[in-house]
């Protein structure tokens, strides 16, 4: 808002140029729009499904583990902020071959710097459930436990979609979401059903572990025939 205020004589509206900027961009970023669309979906579906099919007192669980293992989500963007724009200039400089590098340097990085918080939150995530939501919500140590290793995983692979973004791929990009999206169409509502909140989150790890892997193989491919190319 500070930067907003002090430039402001700066900047200047245009519809014209917006229509412009949007016909340019839309092709690209549709994509990315879909994808983060269908990932959501297929994450924030849970607590309906909990609630349909096992009712309001275990999706109140699984809304408190969720908020606990919330505590990654900084740390997850913090790392996606710096690795987005410096994948993008690795590859303006270096091409696919620099690309390759950033982003496997961002996953060391983001391993390293993840693994302690989600170490944290597998011992001790149901005792801090408790603490913060009341003993009613006993319970959730397993919840936690399996819910903050798969946002590990996603975390772990965040430089991923950057990187297909860079190499001017967001469609196969989308098709990996797809994919993931897959999974939780096919093992959700199952999972739900027939385990309650524990099905749920066993289903949502099985689809970040999904998710990372197709990305992985979808980035490796995309960059190498890059390079070919």
């Amino acid at each position: 808002t500070t930067c907003l205020a002090l430039g402001r004589k700066q900047i200047a509206l245009s519809s014209v140029a917006a229509v412009h900027d949007f016909r340019k961009h839309w092709p690209f970023s549709r994509w990315i729009f879909a994808g983060s669309v269908f990932g959501s979906f297929s994450t924030d579906q849970y607590p309906w499904l909990i609630t349909a099919f096992n009712g309001v007192a275990e999706a109140g669980l699984w809304a408190s583990c969720a908020g606990v293992v919330g505590l990654l989500n900084p740390i997850a963007l913090a790392l996606s902020n710096e690795a987005a724009p410096r994948i993008s200039h690795d590859f303006a400089h270096g091409g696919a071959r620099s690309v390759r590098r950033s982003v496997k340097r961002s996953a060391v990085a983001t391993f390293l710097v993840a693994l302690a918080p989600c170490l944290c939150l597998v011992i001790f995530g149901g005792r801090l459930v408790k603490l913060v939501y009341g003993r009613d919500y006993a319970g959730g140590a397993l919840i936690v436990a399996v819910m903050a290793t798969g946002v590990f995983l996603s975390t772990c692979g965040l430089a991923l979609p950057h990187g297909l973004f860079a190499l001017g791929r967001p469609k196969v990009d989308f098709g990996t979401t797809v994919a993931s999206f897959a999974v939780f169409l096919i093992f959700g509502p199952w999972f739900v059903w027939a385990y309650g909140v524990f099905g749920a989150v066993y289903a949502f790890l099985l689809a970040k572990l999904v998710d990372l892997l197709v990305k992985t193989f979808a980035f490796i491919r995309a960059s190498r025939s890059e390079q070919t190319g």
